[in-house]
């Protein structure tokens, strides 16, 4: 959750280090609920009974309140954990009932830490190979020392799965993890010299000897208590340290401004005309591609600053949408840096009508994005008529645009554009009409009437978006009217 939260910008690493340390200090009351609990009483006489009462809160309760279910819930997972609990036990005693002991006795304690670190990063659950150890300190298996040399062990390993999570992520997941181990190493690092000094106050100021499960869950967070007294004021020097070795490399996605310097205003502005003429191509494949046509044929061909032809998305609708946000970030961030330098009325202006036409190219993404459960509810073959439908009406736009979109400013692009929103009007109007009457009819059977108004009114929605970013883009200020009177 830390990895997630850090991930996507929520929490500063200085918030999730302490985050981290402080759930290091949660996991102690899971293990002193375990030495207090689970050895002291016959908890398997609760398991059977948390679990059939909470399954019949589910059966019979269901209906009711979310707070019923959700107590129902919390019996069964008790019960289970009971359950367990009792199994590791008695799976720990009959092992240790048959195996010889003498093997592991004398073992220096450097063996029992590893054993704790590939136990705990195999199971990926502190809790549980804390669970495993106190089984085998109550049934004599190991004794409390060199149950500490595991516990020191268990604590090193539960980075492993932390590690795991911020492989190939984001530098903030890598400071996080690495924040992680550093935490855990250096606390070993200053508990195992002290370590006889801590068991002898364990069973001798605090009596615990006769009492080995407890002690071990003493030590447990005598460990974690040590590395946060210890590693607390450090939490702002480990994280700007963190800072300096995992910096967050710039994504570009733009194929013009990010090689462009925004200083040169004429240079700048070109690159910026070129860049949101590419991200209205991409918002042009991402719609196309959410009603399964194949972009390729249909949009013509662009090239980059380097003269490189641009390829089609080749990335997952969602992965591809994200970007399409991402451009349009780098093309606002790109403009406001332009319009840091002089700038005269008119070129102001024509950075304004770019801005507008892309956020209007991202609209019309947006508007197809936001019914894509309405088109997943009409691919199927008893509506495929419907959705081909659909997918003829956005092939003859997409194919109209794509092939005004390369040209320059005229008063035939403008009249051009004019009869594409007029053609698109007529074709809602129609759709309308002949759907309209379905409505308590018997004859419509299962036909999911308000999916397919939802896209219909979507799919008018999108493309006077895309009409009007490219009335934005392609015509002069002067001709910019044009279609005001179609209500796009």
């Amino acid at each position: 959750m830390v990895l997630a939260f850090t991930g996507a910008g929520i929490m500063s690493t200085i918030s999730a280090i302490g985050v981290v340390m402080g759930a290091s200090m949660g996991t102690t009351i899971s293990t002193w609920l375990l030495a207090t609990v689970g050895f002291k009483f016959k908890i398997e006489l609760l398991s059977l009974p948390f679990i059939g009462i909470g399954g019949l809160g589910l059966i019979f309760l269901g209906n009711r309140t979310s707070k019923w279910i959700n107590i129902s819930k919390i019996l069964v997972g008790l019960g289970f954990i009971f359950m367990g609990m009792d199994y590791m036990k008695q799976g720990v005693e009959d092992w240790t009932s048959a195996a010889d002991i003498t093997m592991v006795q004398g073992l220096p304690g450097i063996a029992f830490l590893l054993f704790g670190v590939i136990l705990s990063a195999l199971i990926h659950s502190s809790t549980a190979s804390i669970m495993i150890i106190l089984s085998s300190v109550y049934s004599g298996m190991i004794d409390f020392s060199d149950a500490c040399w595991v516990v020191v062990g268990i604590n090193i390993g539960a980075t492993i799965t932390v590690l795991i999570g911020s492989i190939n992520g984001v530098a903030s997941k890598k400071k996080v993890a690495y924040s992680h181990i550093f935490f855990k190493i250096a606390t070993a690092l200053v508990v195992l010299p002290l370590l006889p000094i801590l068991t002898s106050f364990i069973n001798q100021v605090l009596n615990l000897e006769s009492d080995p499960v407890l002690a071990v869950a003493c030590f447990h967070t005598m460990f974690n208590l040590v590395g946060l007294l210890v590693f607390f004021p450090l939490i702002g020097w480990v994280a700007r340290l963190l800072d300096k070795m995992f910096q967050e490399k710039p994504v570009f996605v733009s194929r013009f401004i990010h090689t462009t310097p925004p200083e040169i205003s004429e240079a700048a502005t070109a690159a910026l005309h070129n860049e949101v003429r590419y991200l209205l191509r991409c918002c042009l494949e991402y719609i196309l591609r959410q009603f399964k046509l194949d972009p390729g044929p249909i949009l013509p061909e662009m090239k980059d600053i380097g003269g490189q032809l641009i390829p089609l998305e080749k990335k997952e609708l969602p992965e591809h949408y994200q970007q399409i946000k991402l451009l349009q970030d780098q093309i606002f961030k790109y403009a406001a840096s332009i319009q840091k330098h002089e700038m005269t009325d008119i070129e102001s202006e024509d950075l304004n009508r770019m801005l507008h036409g892309a956020r209007n190219a991202v609209a019309a993404a947006k508007s197809i994005k936001d019914i894509q459960h309405n088109l997943e509810a009409i691919d199927d073959e008893l509506y495929q008529d419907q959705f081909r439908g659909f997918q003829r009406r956005i092939l003859m736009l997409g194919t109209e645009i794509a092939s005004i979109s390369g040209k320059t400013e005229s008063f035939d692009l403008a009249e051009q554009l004019y009869q594409i929103g007029k053609a698109l009007k007529k074709e809602d109007r129609a759709y309308i009409d002949n759907i309209t009457p379905l409505y308590g009819n018997s004859q419509s059977g299962s036909l999911p009437l308000s999916d397919l108004l939802a896209i219909n009114r979507s799919l008018t929605v999108s493309g006077g978006q895309i009409i009007l970013s490219l009335n934005d883009l392609l015509l002069p200020h002067t001709q910019a009217d044009v279609l005001e009177n179609l209500g796009l």
